[in-house]
């Protein structure tokens, strides 16, 4: 039941610490921050807020990650303020490329789930970005919203 830390927890600690944001979804842009926290050695909580596109309003979001080594996969969540609908994340990591997948609404159909994809790379140690994708009817994938987070120093 209880788990050690792997190479993969360890690696997680890479998402660590202060983070401001700016990212563009379709022709929009905005930004933000988040802090992100170890929860034990296995996990990491990161807390976030930021503009949202197109408003004069705020989105708070949080993110849970963590590594399981009976399935040899990343797992968490991801919520948002103003979304009813949970990301729950499973994935796999190349290199410093942490590739997320999970289900949420269409956007042409909110009463229909689609697969994503959220794409974490950490670029150096002040900065990671994050591309989120879905997946089209044909099997391709199309970037919705690319970020770039870059460390408080």
């Amino acid at each position: 039941m209880f788990s050690e830390p792997t190479e993969h927890h360890e690696w997680l600690k890479k998402l660590l610490g202060d983070w401001t944001f700016t990212h563009e979804c379709g022709d929009m842009s905005s930004s933000g921050s988040e802090t992100v926290r170890a929860f034990s050695d296995l996990w990491i909580v990161g807390d976030g807020q930021g503009e949202i596109p197109g408003t004069d309003d705020t989105m708070r979001m949080r993110l849970t990650l963590g590594y399981d080594p009976n399935t040899q996969r990343y797992i968490g969540t991801w919520i948002g303020g103003p979304m009813a609908q949970m990301f729950i994340y499973n994935g796999t990591r190349d290199g410093d490329t942490l590739t997320l997948d999970t289900e949420g609404p269409s956007f042409e159909d909110p009463t229909k789930l689609v697969p994503y994809q959220d794409i974490y790379t950490v670029l150096d140690d002040n900065t990671r970005t994050l591309r989120s994708q879905k997946r089209e009817d044909d099997g391709s994938w199309t970037v919705f919203m690319n970020a770039t987070y870059t460390r408080d120093t």
